[in-house]
């Protein structure tokens, strides 16, 4: 993200590796899974913000940040928000890097976060060799960077989608081939038919973190969300659904299958005054509550509806 009113750039970075065995790799693992501020012109970094220092879950960091203004306590400040992949949700002084809040948007029990924003980890949610603990979030859960949210700068809410999903985290043998993946371990997803994974869009308050609604789908929330001026809020379910709700209330207005699962952002335009909203589908993939493997029909497709 760019703000031209202190002309600063503002990038994420993802996790070290290998990911689930921190052992030859001690530290803070600087500058991973952070957002650093940085000056366009000439590269130097203003400042940066590590959200999991050490991370051992595969969390990253680089989901999408919004500059927000937002007032607490009566003060106006310019600030950076995201929701992590860790599972919080992160409020930031955008001029300084400094620490406001950071409040849990899906399960968070790996870790608390201390009022300088350092994460105070649960000893249980390491990855071991003998795993058991149910982590929250897995490494397949949170907001995830490979889509995105929106914004309504008149609720100040931001819309996050995402997946709640938790793991049993297995330390293994680091082992470094060129060209090969590079895990150091690997995981157990231990949610099971009567406590599954699930999707969810989130409204989020950007001056608190608070959750003000929610939507829960039985499958992960794996495509954008489109905020409009006239308080819609638009996205689209692994189902194969494109799905319109009250940006205020989070009441679903509007449901249309589409026949394959929805991965894309969806976005409006105008022609000659006529309003309309475009919406990609296809080569989506979910298992179903019995665990039966269920395909969605392959290939792209795009959808556009005119709003009335």
């Amino acid at each position: 993200a760019y703000d031209p009113e202190t002309n600063t750039l503002f990038w994420t970075t993802g996790n070290p590796g290998p990911d689930w065995n921190g052992d030859e790799r001690e530290g803070d693992n600087l500058y991973s899974d952070a957002v650093i501020a940085v000056d366009p012109a000439t590269g130097e970094r203003k400042w940066y913000f590590q959200f999991t220092p050490h991370d051992v879950w595969d969390y990253d960091g680089n989901t999408q940040v919004f500059l927000v203004d937002i007032v607490r306590e009566g003060q106006a400040i310019p600030a950076l928000v995201q929701a992590n992949r860790n599972g919080y949700f992160y409020i930031l002084d955008r001029t300084n890097g400094e620490f406001i809040a950071a409040a849990a948007y899906i399960q968070a029990n790996w870790a608390t976060i201390d009022a300088d924003g350092r994460p105070v980890v649960n000893p249980e949610a390491l990855p071991n060799e003998n795993p058991s603990f149910r982590v929250c979030p897995g490494h397949l859960g949170g907001m995830n960077g490979a889509w995105t949210g929106a914004f309504n700068p008149g609720l100040g809410l931001a819309y996050i989608p995402a997946v709640e999903s938790c793991e049993a985290y297995q330390k293994g043998l680091v082992a470094f081939v060129r060209g090969q993946i590079f895990l150091g371990g690997g995981y157990e997803l231990v949610d099971v038919e009567a406590e599954r994974s699930f999707g969810q869009l989130a409204a989020i308050d950007v001056a608190t973190g608070e959750v003000r609604w929610n939507y829960r789908d039985p499958f992960p929330m794996m495509g954008g969300a489109l905020s409009t001026e006239g308080g819609v809020v638009f996205t689209g379910s692994q189902s194969g659904h494109a799905l319109a709700f009250d940006a205020a209330t989070g009441e679903e207005v509007w449901r249309y299958r589409l026949g394959a699962g929805v991965r894309s952002q969806p976005i409006a335009y105008e022609v000659d005054g006529r309003v309309f909203v475009a919406i990609g589908a296809g080569n989506g993939r979910f298992v179903t509550t019995t665990g039966a493997p269920e395909i969605l029909p392959e290939g792209g497709q795009l959808f556009v509806f005119e709003l009335p």
